[in-house]
C-alpha cells in the first residue's frame, strides 16, 4: 500500500512538473489527454478506482493553480509598489486574465486544431490589448507563449481542462 502511495505521488509530481514546464495554452490543454491516459494507467496498474485517482490529480492541479495565481498577484502588487504598473493596469490585467480563462474553458469541446486557431487569434488580440493598455508584456503571465506564462491564462487554469 505504501508502495502504491509512493508511485501515485511520483506520478502526480511528474504530471505537475510537466504542467509547469509546458508552454502555451494549446500544449497545456493537450495535457488533458496525457493526464487522462496517466490516470487510466495508474488506476489500472495499481487496481485503484479511476475516479479517486482523478480526484487526486484534480485537487493537486487546483492547489498548484491557486498557488500560481497568488504568486502572480504578488508579482503584480510589487510592480504597482515599484511604480512599474498602475493599480488600474493591475486591475484590468487580472480581469482580462479571468476573461481569457473563461474563453479557454469554452474551447474544451473543440478539436485541438480549433483550440489552437482560436487561441492564436485570442493571443494576438491579447498582445494588442496589452499594448493599448500600456502594460509591459513582462507582466503578462505568458512570456510570449500563451496567457498563462508556462500554463495559459492565470491559473488554468487550465483546470478548467488541463493538468497544471
Amino acid at each position: 500500500m505504501i508502495k502504491k502511495s509512493l508511485l501515485i505521488g511520483g506520478a502526480i509530481l511528474s504530471v505537475t512538473a510537466a504542467g509547469i514546464a509546458g508552454t502555451g495554452i494549446v500544449s497545456a490543454q493537450s495535457q488533458v489527454t496525457q493526464s487522462s491516459s496517466l490516470v487510466d494507467k495508474i488506476a489500472s496498474t495499481f487496481n485503484l478506482n479511476k475516479s479517486e485517482v482523478q480526484k487526486v490529480f484534480d485537487e493537486n492541479r487546483q492547489e498548484k493553480e491557486t498557488q500560481h495565481q497568488q504568486q502572480f498577484k504578488e508579482k503584480l502588487d510589487q510592480a504597482v509598489k515599484e511604480g512599474k504598473l498602475t493599480q488600474d493596469q493591475e486591475t484590468k490585467l487580472l480581469a482580462k486574465l479571468d476573461e481569457l480563462r473563461k474563453f479557454r474553458e469554452s474551447l474544451k469541446d473543440k478539436s485541438m486544431s480549433e483550440r489552437k486557431d482560436a487561441m492564436k487569434t485570442k493571443m494576438e488580440e491579447f498582445k494588442k490589448w496589452l499594448t493599448d493598455n500600456k502594460i509591459p508584456s513582462e507582466y503578462a503571465p505568458m512570456g510570449g507563449h500563451g496567457p498563462h506564462g508556462h500554463h495559459g491564462p492565470q491559473g488554468q487554469t487550465e483546470s478548467d481542462n488541463d493538468t497544471q
